[in-house]
């Protein structure tokens, strides 16, 4: 009898220690569950409903736990509460409107616009023009006024242009400041130069010419366009005072010429530092030798 009680007394022992395994079991099981809704909540912020806990037979063998894998429930659409209502239309597709095909406009054709001619504002642009209708290496150029105006107030260059070997070929042209056009100049009656030189070019004498060739301002202004070195002086003839006369009285090699002194003034006094012969036509300048006392030329252009 005492053994049989023992047992009975270990089966009971045996039983608790099961059941109480199972209760564990049932508690891991509960508290993964709680686990796992808590991070659905915060993943999807909708709760997962826990799965209702699965009754778990006792026996008296002990059973191996096989927590089943619960899938995650499908949400079903909420039914509508009121059959009712007029359900929302469905508005339908709109073809999208192509836009329509961008197309060049037509180009216009500009006018053309005619094209300025390069103005002239200095003395050898002027010259350089001359030089691209006169061989410089056969004939002089020789500018005898830079404001020359014709009756309309148009303003040019004024030139004189003689022969090397012939120097009686005397021929005034004139360069246009708006144009940069080349004209002849035959007692103030302008021509256009499309030729040099012209047909009607006629030989002179030099003694006809007087009276015809620049004036004695214009002959001090061809001065003061010669190299200061060449004229043998210090300084610019500009920059000293200058006195002659209006008529060009002194002959020289056979021409008339302006007889024009300059003069620069020292202690109060005028001292005399050249003195210079321009012919009446432009095309020649001399000085007086002081030790010979002849003329000597001075190249001009």
């Amino acid at each position: 009898m005492a053994t049989g009680r023992k047992k009975s007394k270990k089966r009971k022992q045996q039983d608790t220690v099961r059941f109480g395994i199972v209760i564990l079991i049932a508690l891991i099981i509960l508290l993964i569950i709680f686990i796992i809704s808590k991070l659905s909540k915060k993943e999807g912020g909708e709760v997962t409903p826990a799965p209702s806990p699965t009754t778990i037979a006792l026996t008296t063998e002990t059973p191996t736990p096989k927590p089943e894998a619960t899938e995650a429930p499908v949400a079903t659409k909420k039914p509508v509460d009121n059959p009712t209502e007029a359900p929302v239309p469905t508005a339908e597709p709109v073809e999208p409107t192509k836009e329509p095909e961008a197309t060049s406009a037509p180009t216009s054709t500009p006018a053309p616009t005619k094209k300025p001619e390069n103005k002239v504002t200095e003395k050898k642009d002027a010259e350089a023009l001359l030089f691209k209708k006169i061989d410089k290496n056969a004939y002089t150029v020789t500018m005898y006024e830079d404001r020359f105006k014709d009756t309309d107030g148009n303003e040019f260059f004024a030139f004189i242009v003689s022969d090397k070997e012939n120097k009686s070929m005397v021929l005034h042209v004139v360069v246009s400041k708006e144009t940069g056009k080349i004209y002849y100049n035959d007692d103030g009656l302008l021509s256009e130069m499309t030729k040099f030189p012209p047909d009607n070019v006629v030989t002179k004498d030099p003694s006809e010419v007087i009276g015809k060739g620049i004036t004695a301002d214009q002959a001090y202004k061809l001065l003061c366009t010669l190299d200061k070195d060449v004229l043998g002086l210090l300084k610019k003839p500009s920059e000293y005072t200058a006195e002659y006369d209006k008529e060009a009285y002194t002959p020289v090699m056979g021409k008339n010429c302006y007889d024009i002194e300059l003069l620069e003034t020292s202690n109060g006094k005028k001292i005399l530092r050249g003195r210079y012969f321009i012919s009446e036509d432009g095309l020649d300048c001399y000085y007086v030798d002081p030790d010979t006392e002849t003329f000597v030329p001075i190249p001009i252009g």
